[in-house]
């Protein structure tokens, strides 16, 4: 819900993408931000941080 309400503000506020980071450890972030609809953008070979947007 705090996800779906911060997409929601955000996008009144004029907002287009939202860009959300995590550590390549933390899985429960990786599966939270994928099923909240933000999808891997950070290249190839991947950084130590993902990096993960999603279009508003």
């Amino acid at each position: 819900m705090l996800i779906t309400e911060a997409m929601r503000v955000a996008r009144a506020a004029g907002a287009d993408y939202a860009l959300v980071v995590t550590t390549e450890e933390d899985r429960l972030a990786q599966r939270l931000y994928g099923a909240a609809g933000f999808r891997r953008t950070e290249g190839e070979d991947g950084p130590l941080m993902l990096a993960y947007e999603r279009d508003l």
